[in-house]
């Protein structure tokens, strides 16, 4: 058995990999119980990947020591069981460094008072890049960059791969600055850039920020 952390949708989890399949079936939350650095009970709960050879348990805290007891009648697909009673540490270490938006959109009208929300994890600070959409382009812009009613993914410059106009041509710079973000160490925070307060973003206008 592999000890180690993982993670679960998105979300920080302990994860134990096996070398065999495991019966899909089986309580394993009955059979795989975490205690706390303290000792303490941890609820929650497993989770079986698609492999059937990898658990995790998710919802745990960064930088914090685990132990996850495995019991003897843990079985795999094969009828075998681990036999007797392990015991795995796992320490789950720092959060990576990560900030991004808050949204894949966000309509800012000219009087909104809170700003772009921004997600942080461990990055005290952030560089942030306005382009505003040429009038002219923005017809071409949502033609280039929305489908099904979505956008996702930016060409910055020209890609001879990707049929699409780089931003660059529809678009131009009209400020950037970095913010502070703050927040402890591995907290996730919620922080509204003050949008609201910067002359270059006033006038009425399709925008966009990296």
């Amino acid at each position: 058995v592999a000890a180690g952390r993982g993670f679960a949708d998105g979300e920080l989890a302990l994860e134990l990999e096996f070398s065999q399949a495991l019966v899909a079936s089986q309580a394993f939350d009955e059979l795989l119980a975490v205690t706390g650095p303290k000792g303490e009970v941890v609820s929650g709960g497993w989770v079986l990947d698609e492999s059937a050879k990898v658990v995790r348990f998710p919802y745990v805290q960064a930088g914090q020591g685990y132990t996850v007891r495995l019991r003897a009648g843990l079985a795999a697909a094969d009828g075998s069981t681990l036999g007797k009673d392990l015991e795995q540490k796992i320490y789950t270490g720092p959060m990576e460094p990560a900030v991004a938006f808050a949204s894949q959109g966000s309509v800012l009208p000219a009087r909104e008072r809170r700003g772009l929300p921004v997600v942080s994890v461990n990055v005290p600070e952030g560089d942030v890049e306005f382009l505003r959409v040429r009038d002219a382009e923005v017809a071409n812009f949502f033609v280039n960059y929305q489908r099904g009613g979505r956008r996702s993914g930016w060409d910055l410059a020209e890609n001879r791969w990707s049929k699409r106009k780089a931003i660059t041509q529809l678009a131009e710079s009209v400020y950037a600055n970095r913010f502070v973000l703050g927040g402890g160490e591995n907290e996730r925070l919620l922080t509204y850039l003050p949008v609201q307060n910067i002359d270059e973003l006033r006038p009425a206008g399709l925008y966009f920020a990296i």
